[in-house]
């Protein structure tokens, strides 16, 4: 099975057009990517301790988490 979670990261760390869209709207981005509602709500939550945990235990060994406020 596939973790959408990590594989989203790693796609975003790398596609400039995804960056664009998550940018614009990140919870459509996250659905139509297929990432788990779960998932979408812990990276939208900006809990970055649980986010980084979710994702050390899916195998992502190192992630830079970059928020912006408006």
């Amino acid at each position: 099975m596939t973790d959408k979670l990590t594989e989203f990261i790693s796609e975003l760390d790398k596609d400039p057009e995804l960056q664009n869209r998550y940018k614009e709207n990140p919870r459509q981005t996250l659905e139509s990517f297929g990432v788990a509602s779960n998932d979408i709500d812990l990276i939208l939550g900006n809990d970055l301790a649980a986010l980084k945990l979710r994702l050390e235990m899916s195998g992502l060994k190192a992630i830079l988490i970059i928020t912006e406020s408006n």
